[in-house]
C-alpha cells in the first residue's frame, strides 16, 4: 500500500482549499455592493487566484470555467466560446508561435553577443553592467518570454566570466545575474503582445468593452521608460556597491555580428512587425495603411501573415518558421490561465 509523500499532501491540500474558495464563498454574506451572485463569481476567481499561486494552473483554470456553468453563469459552450475563441488568446497563440522562430535561429544569441562586446562594454566593470542589462531588455522584448533570455545570458555571462576571471558569487557576478532577470522582465513588458500584457488588456476590455488600447502609445512610453530605467539602476547599484567592485576589464577585440540567412529573415519581419504596430497609429484616419493594418488585419492577421511568410521560404531544404515545432513552443498551461481569467472577469 502506497504512502502519500509530503508533495502529494501539500497537492491535496491546496485542491480542497481551491475546492472550499470556489463552492463556499459564495455562500458568505455579500459585503459593500457585491451582490449573493457576485459572491459566487468572486468566490470562482479567488479560487483560480489561490491556485495559481501555488503553480497549479491547468485544472484549477478549467475548473473555474466548469465553475461558471455548474452556478449558472452563461453555457457551457458560450463560456467556452469567451474563454478561447477571442481575440486576446488568438494575439497570444499568432505571437508566440513567430517569437519561437526568431528565438530558434539564433538571433537573440548573435544580438546578445554584439552588445555585450562592444568597446564601451569593456571599458569597465559598469559598462558590462550596462550591456548585459541592454541585452536583456532587448533580448526579453524579442522573445515575449523572460525564460530564454535570461537562461541565454546567464549562459554568455559564464563564459565571459571563464574568460576574462570574474569570480562567482562576488559582488559583479550578483549584480549581472539578478539585474539580468529584472530587465528581462522590463523588455517582456514593453511589446504588446507578451502574454501578461495580453492578459491585462483582455481584462480591460471585459470590464469595459469601450476601453481603447493604443499599441504605439503603450509600446513607445514602455521604451521610454526602459530607457530611463535601465541607466538609472546602473547608477543606484554603483553608487550603492561600487567600493565593491574593483575589477579590472581586460580589453578583447569588438565582437563582429554574424547574421545567417534566417536571422536576417527574423530580423527584418520583426522590424516589420513593429513598425506595423507602432506607424499607423500616427497616421490620419481613412488612411490605406491605418486602416489595413490597424482594423483589417489587426496584430493577429499581421502575426499570421508573418508566420506564413516565415513558413514557406525555405532555406537548405528547411522552413524557417517550423510551425509544428512552434505550436508545441507555446504553454498551453498560461493560455488555460489567460483564457479562464478572461471568461470570469467578463462576469465579474
Amino acid at each position: 500500500m502506497s504512502t502519500l509523500t509530503r508533495e502529494d499532501k501539500k497537492f491535496y491540500l491546496v485542491v480542497a482549499i481551491t475546492v472550499l474558495i470556489m463552492y463556499g464563498f459564495g455562500f458568505l454574506p455579500p459585503f459593500g455592493q457585491v451582490s449573493p451572485l457576485g459572491m459566487k463569481i468572486l468566490g470562482i476567481f479567488l479560487g483560480c487566484i489561490f491556485a495559481w499561486c501555488f503553480g497549479e494552473l491547468v485544472w484549477s483554470s478549467i475548473l473555474g470555467l466548469v465553475s461558471l456553468g455548474i452556478f449558472g453563469f452563461g453555457t457551457m459552450g458560450v463560456n467556452f466560446a469567451s474563454a478561447y475563441a477571442n481575440n486576446t488568446i488568438a494575439t497570444m497563440m499568432t505571437a508566440i508561435v513567430f517569437c519561437y522562430a526568431v528565438e530558434r535561429c539564433g538571433l537573440l544569441r548573435e544580438l546578445s553577443k554584439w552588445i555585450i562586446g562592444q568597446k564601451w562594454a569593456q571599458k569597465s566593470p559598469w559598462g558590462l553592467v550596462l550591456a548585459f542589462f541592454i541585452a536583456a531588455v532587448l533580448a526579453g522584448a524579442m522573445a515575449t518570454n523572460p525564460v530564454p533570455p535570461i537562461i541565454l545570458l546567464w549562459a554568455l555571462f559564464y563564459e565571459m566570466a571563464k574568460e576574462i576571471g570574474i569570480k562567482p558569487y562576488e559582488p559583479l557576478t550578483v549584480i549581472i545575474l539578478c539585474g539580468i532577470g529584472v530587465c528581462a522582465y522590463v523588455g517582456v513588458a514593453m511589446m504588446p503582445y507578451a502574454a501578461m500584457t495580453v492578459l491585462v488588456r483582455g481584462a480591460a476590455e471585459a470590464f469595459d468593452p469601450s476601453f481603447l488600447f493604443n499599441v504605439g502609445q503603450y509600446m513607445l512610453v514602455n521604451l521610454f521608460a526602459a530607457i530611463i530605467f535601465v541607466p538609472i539602476v546602473v547608477l543606484v547599484l554603483r553608487l550603492i556597491a561600487g567600493s565593491k567592485v574593483n575589477f579590472v576589464m581586460p580589453q578583447r577585440d569588438t565582437y563582429k555580428m554574424v547574421l545567417t540567412a534566417e536571422m536576417k529573415i527574423c530580423l527584418s519581419l520583426l522590424i516589420f512587425l513593429i513598425l506595423s504596430m507602432i506607424i499607423p497609429n500616427f497616421l490620419a484616419d481613412g488612411n490605406v495603411i491605418k486602416v489595413f493594418f490597424g482594423s483589417k488585419l489587426t496584430i493577429v492577421g499581421t502575426f499570421m501573415l508573418l508566420s506564413v511568410v516565415l513558413m514557406v521560404i525555405h532555406i537548405n531544404g528547411k522552413p524557417v518558421l517550423d510551425i509544428a515545432e512552434g505550436i508545441k513552443y507555446i504553454p498551453w498551461s498560461l493560455v488555460l490561465l489567460v483564457s479562464s481569467a478572461l471568461a470570469i472577469s467578463g462576469f465579474i
